[in-house]
């Protein structure tokens, strides 16, 4: 009996692959190797386990998180998060594995014709227009005495809800919020994050209290519909105060659902 376990336990120790499915050994690079069958033409795929993650930096309740472990997330509504589907333990969060892409279109205005970004469906973000306005009746067309043209026009508070195409409008707080989300998050896409703070974001503004353009080619403001500034400023943005007395700033509106 005990040759009989010892025998066993050598074997145990010696097979360090796995095969599922099949007969033939497993490929030598892998430690589990999945298969229906002994052919690389099967119908069958590796359910990975459901769970429903709350926020991404929550580990799962009673569980060590080995780092590298994959989940399948069920919750549309994951804080942090882009949705369902696959996601992996990096050692400190649950980061989402590359899914669905946004789509870049155009919407005809009656000055211009302007860029737009249809994020993916999982973001529940719609369709923003990713170039600055340049329609209605602005304060300003270009930046500042020199008449530098960085990005669109400049308008007042009032104002600014002339500078939409038709089917568009100045984003709510919320629709913005949403959006500073996402575009802040860790690991977002990287095309989409240069939308809002590369060249073509860093507008600047005019302040009316201090009759001074500021912040040309560093930084952009954009109005939102309640009259508060969303500020694009060192690689963040972030839901600003109420300036709607105070202010000219740039607007980009987003599609009516």
């Amino acid at each position: 009996m005990f040759l009989l376990l010892l025998m066993g336990l050598g074997a145990a120790s010696v097979k360090a692959q796995v095969r599922i499915g099949g007969n033939t050994p497993p490929n030598p690079a892998a430690a589990l190797d999945l298969n229906a069958d002994d052919t690389n033409s099967g119908a069958k795929g590796l359910a990975l386990p459901r769970v429903s993650l709350t926020n991404v930096s929550t580990p799962l309740a009673g569980t060590p998180v080995v780092n590298g472990m994959l989940v399948y997330n069920t919750n549309a509504s994951v804080t942090g998060g882009r949705g369902v589907g696959i996601y992996y333990w990096d050692g400190s969060k649950w980061l989402a594995i590359a899914g669905e892409s946004g789509i870049g279109g155009t919407v005809v205005g009656t000055v211009a014709t302007y860029r737009t970004w249809c994020f993916p469906s999982y973001s529940h973000l719609g369709c923003w227009m990713i170039d600055n306005s340049r329609e209605g009746i602005p304060s300003a067309t270009a930046y500042g005495p020199d008449g530098w043209a960085l990005n669109g026009y400049y308008y007042t508070f009032a104002q600014a809800s002339s500078a939409c195409p038709t089917g568009y409008s100045i984003p709510t707080t919320a629709q913005w919020q949403n959006l500073v989300n996402y575009v802040n998050m860790p690991y977002g896409d990287l095309v989409e994050t240069w939308h809002w703070y590369g060249n073509a974001a860093s507008a600047g503004f005019y302040a009316i209290d201090r009759a001074e353009w500021r912040l040309g080619g560093v930084a952009g403001r954009w109005w939102s519909s309640d009259g508060r500034v969303i500020v694009n400023n060192t690689g963040t943005m972030a839901i600003g105060a109420d300036e709607s007395a105070i202010r000219w700033l740039s607007v980009r509106c987003v599609r009516n659902n």
